[in-house]
């Protein structure tokens, strides 16, 4: 699936990592993947995030130390949490929906909050800001031709 990332989908998962990796956590999480896309400048998904309020610093440090927490530096590549698995696992149906042939950090972040019970959608229910209107802010900014790029 990792081939079909556009430039956008694999920043958010190098600055996802990174991030993990900054928590000394075992797993890449829910909360690591959402710290990823704000950082993955230019994208949909960020602009949407950004535009609702979030920041990085509005994320609640407890999501981001996710259980498997250790207390040395990790190296190499660090596996995702099962939640931050299903979210990547649902962005392919996501970007089919709207007949993409890629997966871009817009995709992503619809599969993170595909699940309202899972910890994305509760960290930003939590910030006042709903899966519902994240959901519908991505759709209409990708339905601005002039605003969604393939990058």
């Amino acid at each position: 699936m990792a081939q079909m990332f556009n430039d956008h989908a694999r920043r958010v998962v190098v600055l996802s990592q990174e991030e993990a990796v900054t928590h000394k956590s075992s797993v890449i999480g829910p909360g690591h993947l959402l710290v990823g896309i704000l950082g993955a400048e230019g994208s949909v998904a960020a602009e949407t995030l950004k535009a609702l309020g979030l920041d990085p610093g509005r994320i609640p440090a407890e999501v981001l130390k996710v259980p498997g927490r250790r207390k040395w530096r990790l190296w190499g590549n660090v596996p995702f949490a099962e939640e931050s698995k299903e979210a990547l696992n649902q962005a392919l149906p996501e970007a089919q929906r709207f007949g993409h042939g890629f997966i871009g950090a817009e995709h992503l972040l619809l599969g993170l909050v595909h699940n309202e019970e899972g910890t994305a959608a509760t960290v930003l229910n939590g910030l006042g800001i709903s899966p519902k209107a994240v959901r519908e802010r991505v759709h209409q900014s990708m339905a601005e031709p002039s605003q969604y790029t393939r990058e």
